[in-house]
């Protein structure tokens, strides 16, 4: 199976450099914080924004996929398998999880 890396939806700094601020606060267990740290120091993000934007990137990512159609999974290459990933909102937007009347 084939990689491929795509940078989609992602803004480059100067781009965010360039658009009105605003703050957002919200509050985390000490423990929720320390695993956001650890996950920063881990990607070598560097700050509390930039992983957020990486997150946020994912999401949107996962979102557009699960919309048209696609399962969003961790691939095993060498076993050929794999294990998706299921959450509330996916399943939200997915036109699996959809139920018309």
């Amino acid at each position: 199976m084939s990689t491929i890396r795509q940078r989609q939806g992602s803004k480059s700094e100067e781009q965010m450099d360039n658009e009105r601020r605003i703050r957002i606060q919200f509050d985390m267990s000490e423990s929720s914080a320390k695993e956001l740290d650890e996950l920063i120091a881990e990607t070598n993000l560097g700050t509390r924004t930039a992983y957020l934007n990486n997150a946020l990137s994912l999401f949107k990512w996962a979102i557009k996929h699960s919309r048209g159609g696609a399962i969003i999974a961790a691939m095993n290459n060498e076993s050929d398998s794999y294990v998706e990933l299921a959450t509330p909102a996916l399943d939200e937007v997915s036109p699996k999880g959809k139920v018309t009347a």
